[in-house]
């Protein structure tokens, strides 16, 4: 109606009679592909939770293809996805639109490889024992259903994984672990893929002439180690791989600071074992068979440089096909199981989206003994140092007799309150077997160090609790192991006490997933983990 026509009750009728109209959204068959490598079992079954989880489709795929009627923002979630190689238009796979997955992996236009690549970007910067690899990580991430931007945590970050994995997916993620050598790793692996790039090879092309610069004879210094402990650094290194360490240590210290340095120094640790007397196959404390007499350390280095020079170029080629920015992520040294644990490292209580962790097993693994030439050198961390370290770390073996004596006397006589109900049974029970069975004292320390291990991961599941927002979840990657006596073997279902720990905690328990993993060969490959799960949790709202 024209203005002066209208009366106040047409004008009421006329704004109530308007509509909005959207043109309807365009949807497309599309075929998700797999991956050319052969998927593990439980692979599988998590690409078809991804797909149901970033797509919000109730059609699942099979193993092989799965097809299905999707919006633009779902074509565009399939490059989200970790065990598929992205969409195509047609069944055959031809014109495929690659995932950021296979990108990383494989490069915009190399094909599709058969082999699984988990040392994509800096991934692969150095060896870790024990981590869990990178397309588990995002594909557990992609299940939870968290969007781009959210904050996940992870309290025993190791070496970066999930950290890494979070930075190159879009989440701001922050990560706190005890060893100071997994810290320095963690750190440098998520920092140095956000060097620009000109920066990254103009500190490089330096230490490279540097390095083709290298001294014929080196100097008898050792100065770049610190305060260590001469005899103990001696046993274990030839001198003149001693003298090349600390010019290699000296050089880069004097050509580099902040990240680039972490970065440098990250490399020498990753050769060390190789250049010393240590059995680089043994994860305990064993020498080679044949001692080393020398080493050609600088070349050793330049090669790992080289490699990871090589890795980050690709990733630099090929990030803006990325589909969000890269948040740095933050990582600093502490112990989560601590009261003070939130308070230390600056995270808001009720602030985390997600917490994605794989805590160290019982008795497990012998983190420090493995690490501890890479400490000798980088940090002058001792025996005297190193032994108070792995004894404050989860999961350790070492144990004082006091702390021993004191946990016995807890489970002798029951005072395990703290403790869920049937974990403090169990443990009890394992106390009464050990104490009577004629085994020797690392045996005998088992009792108490499990039970130290479950009040410790008891203590960190309460502060992951506090650190969830209501809503939020913790996914945990955890599995059994075991341990032996002479005329039986004991089973430490460390995967349903977990579960119990974070019941005890605050969460509810959303599901239990059964996956499997390799294992790599080393020496212990008898008390390896065969068997792993994975834990979902949510904190209620």
């Amino acid at each position: 109606h024209p203005k002066k026509y209208c009366s106040p009750a047409c004008k009421q009728r006329a704004y109530r009679e308007r509509v909005v109209l959207q043109k309807p959204t365009a949807r497309r068959k599309i075929f998700i592909q797999p991956t050319r490598y052969k998927l593990w079992d439980y692979e599988v079954e998590l690409r078809k939770r991804e797909i149901q989880t970033l797509l919000r489709s109730g059609t699942s795929a099979n193993s092989e293809v799965g097809s299905m009627m999707v919006t633009p923002a779902q074509r565009a979630a399939t490059k989200r996805l970790a065990f598929s190689s992205g969409y195509s238009a047609k069944h055959s796979g031809a014109g495929v639109e690659p995932s950021w997955q296979s990108i990383l992996e494989n490069g915009r236009t190399s094909p599709n490889t058969r082999r699984k690549d988990s040392k994509y970007v800096t991934h692969g910067i150095h060896d870790y024992k024990g981590k869990f690899y990178p397309q588990l990580a995002k594909s557990l991430i992609n299940i939870s259903g968290i969007p781009v931007g959210a904050t996940i945590v992870d309290p025993y970050c190791g070496s970066g994984t999930t950290l890494l994995e979070s930075q190159l997916n879009g989440f701001s993620a922050i990560g706190t672990d005890l060893n100071p050598l997994a810290v320095k790793i963690a750190k440098s692996k998520c920092a140095v893929p956000n060097i620009p790039p000109n920066i990254f090879r103009e500190s490089v092309d330096l230490l490279r002439w540097k390095l083709e610069s290298h001294p014929r004879e080196y100097s008898i210094e050792m100065g770049e180690f610190g305060d260590v402990n001469a005899a103990e650094i001696e046993a274990w290194f030839p001198a003149p791989v001693l003298y090349k360490l600390n010019w290699l240590l000296k050089t880069i210290r004097s050509s580099a600071a902040g990240s680039m340095l972490e970065f440098y120094e990250v490399l020498v640790s990753s050769i060390v074992r190789e250049v010393s007397h240590q059995d680089p196959t043994d994860l305990r404390v064993r020498r080679r068979q044949k001692p080393l007499d020398d080493a050609d350390v600088v070349t050793l280095f330049g090669r790992r440089l080289d490699h990871m020079c090589d890795r980050l170029e690709k990733f630099w080629h090929t990030r803006g096909f990325a589909s969000s920015n890269f948040p740095a992520a933050r990582v600093t040294r502490g112990d989560c199981a601590a009261e003070t644990w939130l308070e230390d490292i600056g995270i808001q209580p009720e602030s985390v989206d997600l917490v994605l962790t794989s805590p160290p097993y019982a008795t497990a693994l012998p983190y420090i003994d493995t690490d501890r030439l890479s400490m000798l050198v980088l940090f002058g961390i001792d025996g005297s140092t190193r032994r108070p370290l792995e004894r404050s770390l989860t999961g350790s073996r070492e144990i004082l007799t006091s702390d021993r004596n004191a946990l016995d006397g807890d489970l002798s006589s029951q005072s395990l309150g703290d403790l869920p109900e049937d974990l403090a049974v169990w443990l009890h029970g394992i106390y009464r077997q050990i104490t009577d069975a004629d085994v020797g004292f690392r045996r005998k320390n088992m009792p108490s160090l499990l039970l130290r291990y479950f009040r410790s991961l008891l203590a960190s599941m309460k502060n992951v609790t506090n650190a969830l927002r209501p809503g939020g979840q913790a996914i945990v990657v955890i599995g059994d192991n075991v341990t032996n006596l002479p005329d039986d073997q004991i089973v430490i279902p460390t995967t349903s006490f977990a579960a119990l720990c974070g019941l005890h905690s605050g969460l509810e328990l959303t599901e239990k997933i059964p996956i499997s993993v390799t294992t790599e060969n080393m020496v212990h490959m008898k008390n390896a983990i065969k068997e792993n799960a994975v834990l979902r949790f949510h904190k209620p709202a």
